[in-house]
């Protein structure tokens, strides 16, 4: 008896394998049907109706681009206005008849003028979907979201997702912006005494879509001339009559103002700053480089110091940090004295004939003012986070916390209001290591 019945659940088995192998059956998840979805980008909308003007950047798997130099592959940025984010992921599925898929998402771009309203909703929204990696770049653009993606164009790689590989490199040996992360973004919003960054994203203007664009018939490429939308917009423009195609910024990098000529319509210099998940202001790339330095994110950077005996009374020093920096918070008084010391070694770039680094005196005197010149940077970056933006994004909260004993204790202390009054003492060991053995005769 109980073979017969074994038998048959046998039979009954092999007949459901074999009807939900060979039906019609259809999933959404095969590769026919998913769309993948490498950055996303986020802007105010004023149409009366909707919150926000959602931009979604593919990648042309079709090809089109086989012919053009470099065997580039273009782009697809498709935009919808919607309430709320789910609702434009579900729009934009029903309109292109295939589901969206996040999981080669690199970045995710919200407008400045989005960010100032908060941004703790939608970043939690999209922290929900398992898609979504933590490592996603978060970036805050001057210009509209869909403008900057659409600029974000790679001028040396061949994919755009190479080009956004980079954020986290390039942070690393020039400081000049922060690799923000979705991930890191979502768990500072969940402390009362920290506060969260971007990467502070930039977007020239076209000026020469008719004069100066050219159409090359065998490649398909187009060239055009953009100027920078940054403060210094008169000195830019004397200097884009120098170009005849290319993208060109003004960069203040803390010494001369240099200019950068490119077929990308983008640059990603400085940070934007948050507190509360709102936007409240902008770091320079100097601001960048000492709040690297100080939470011991930066291999290398460059500074220019003022020496009166060299040439263009400039000298360009490679600096790095021989040890993570050093900190101490008194909490003893409502007001927190803050101690911080960093630990640094520079290389001397700039070099000439007359160059004598072989004198223990003058690589002194370069240590001494690169120390000095240093120390000035810091402390201004400081004040500014304390005073003007009232925000702890360097993290002294985590070294003050060890003087409570309880959470309620630190919790009546109020960081965030005594942060605004902090004292600082910045204390810079600078020593010149390597003076590329060039002497004087």
């Amino acid at each position: 008896m109980i073979y017969k019945v074994l038998k048959i659940l046998l039979i009954i088995t092999i007949i459901i394998f074999f009807i939900s192998g060979f039906s019609d059956s259809y999933s959404s998840h095969t590769i026919d049907n998913i769309v993948h979805v490498v950055a996303i980008g986020i802007d105010k909308c004023d149409d009366g109706q909707n919150n926000m003007k959602v931009s979604f950047q593919f990648i042309n798997m079709s090809g089109g681009n086989e012919s053009s130099s470099g065997g580039e592959t273009s782009t697809i940025i498709t935009s919808i206005n919607a309430t709320t984010i789910n609702k434009a992921i579900n729009l934009m599925n029903s309109y292109i008849g295939k589901e969206l898929n996040f999981s080669h998402c690199k970045v995710l771009v919200f407008s400045k003028e989005f960010a100032e309203e908060g941004i703790s909703t939608e970043i939690c929204t999209l922290v929900n979907d398992e898609e979504i990696r933590p490592s996603t770049n978060i970036v805050v653009s001057t210009s509209d979201a869909n403008i900057y993606l659409k600029n974000s164009n790679p001028n040396i790689e061949k994919l755009v997702t190479n080009y956004y590989d980079t954020f986290e490199l390039t942070s690393n040996f020039t400081g000049y912006s922060d690799d923000a992360t979705i991930g890191d973004f979502y768990n500072k919003m969940f402390s009362s005494s920290s506060a969260n960054t971007a990467i502070l994203g930039r977007t020239f203007q076209n000026i020469s879509n008719s004069e100066n664009s050219s159409q090359d018939s065998s490649e398909g490429k187009t060239s055009q001339e953009w100027s920078s939308s940054a403060e210094n917009s008169s000195e830019t423009s004397k200097n884009n009559e120098k170009n005849t195609s290319g993208n060109t910024e003004q960069i203040n990098t803390g010494g001369a103002s240099l200019e950068i000529t490119g077929q990308r319509g983008t640059q990603n210099v400085g940070i934007a700053v948050f507190k509360n998940a709102k936007y409240v202001g902008q770091l320079s790339e100097m601001d960048s480089i000492c709040h690297l330095l100080i939470t011991n994110n930066v291999d290398s950077f460059i500074i220019s110091v003022p020496i009166d005996e060299y040439p263009d009374n400039l000298l360009d020093i490679n600096v790095s940090a021989i040890h993570n920096s050093k900190i101490k918070v008194d909490t003893s008084s409502n007001t927190p004295n803050i101690s911080i010391s960093v630990y640094c070694e520079g290389r001397i770039l700039t070099a000439d004939k007359d160059s004598n680094y072989v004198d223990s005196k003058i690589l002194k005197d370069i240590s001494n003012k690169s120390s000095e010149i240093l120390k000035q940077h810091i402390e201004t970056y400081l004040n500014k986070t304390s005073r003007e933006f009232k925000t702890d994004i360097t993290g002294f909260s985590n070294h003050a916390l060890s003087n409570f004993l309880t959470i309620k204790d630190w919790e009546n202390y109020d960081w965030i209001s005594k942060y605004e009054t902090a004292n600082f003492t910045i204390n810079v060991d600078f020593d010149i290591t390597s003076s590329l053995l060039f002497s004087g005769n």
